[in-house]
């Protein structure tokens, strides 16, 4: 596996890059799918994601790290943009050129295990609570359609210490990612109960373009994620950071 340099980028610029030839790769800290080890982006979508453009030939920019509304609003606005890994939605359907599935996620609202006083049924039961969330993720983006009150924030390591410090009452994330936050946070998982499953926003992470990148461009890495599959890179990267 070829690692490409990484350039941590805290906030994306919202300003145009230098988008000529070369992609621009974008994502989030979102262990075990991307995040910062020995001053490298890696992950498990970080390794598919880079191993599906070097196949294609294409060159590309260092993988760029940043918060997730940065990230979204680049490949958003800008030609030639990688974005991973991003839910695929209907809302957000038309808006991307999908490449390929990585990974499937479950999604669940999260509670101090201490607070036996709350009680979610229903996505209107979560209208009664705090909820926080981050910036154009996609707990934000479908609770906000369903008219569920949102505190925002833009790193959702602070949706982890308000809960804690009970400014919020629920934290909604996917499994694994929030599992690795809390303990990034010195807090233990088991502290933390599933008070609900977002079944409607529970599904594939994927490996997207731009809306406006070159369709030639996308389907030269379709058929690169289609190898990776078929030869079993995709099983072996997988093996390394997810275990059923």
């Amino acid at each position: 596996m070829r690692y490409i340099p990484v350039c941590l980028c805290l906030i994306l610029s919202m300003t145009t890059f230098a988008f000529a030839e070369k992609i621009v790769v974008v994502t989030e800290d979102y262990p075990p799918y991307s995040y910062i080890e020995d001053h490298r982006v890696t992950g498990f979508s970080t390794e598919v994601v880079t191993e599906v453009l070097v196949r294609s030939g294409l060159k590309f920019s260092h993988v760029r790290l940043g918060v997730w509304s940065g990230v979204y609003e680049t490949a958003l606005n800008n030609p030639n943009v990688v974005i991973f890994s991003i839910m695929r939605t209907p809302e957000r359907d038309k808006l991307f050129k999908w490449v390929g599935m990585i990974s499937p996620v479950d999604v669940y609202v999260y509670r101090m295990k201490s607070r036996t006083d709350i009680s979610v049924s229903s996505i209107n039961d979560m209208k009664r609570y705090r909820v926080g969330a981050y910036s154009k993720g996609i707990c934000c983006q479908y609770l906000e359609q369903k008219g569920v009150p949102v505190d925002i924030v833009k790193d959702d390591y602070l949706n982890i210490r308000k809960l804690v410090a009970g400014r919020i009452d629920l934290y909604p994330s996917a499994e694994l990612p929030a599992e690795y936050r809390v303990r990034k946070e010195n807090i233990i998982f088991s502290d933390l109960v599933s008070a609900y499953h977002l079944k409607d926003i529970s599904g594939d992470l994927y490996m997207a373009f731009s809306a406006l990148t070159p369709d030639e461009t996308v389907e030269r890495c379709k058929k690169a994620f289609a190898e990776v599959q078929k030869d079993g890179t995709y099983e072996k990267i997988r093996a390394k950071y997810l275990s059923d």
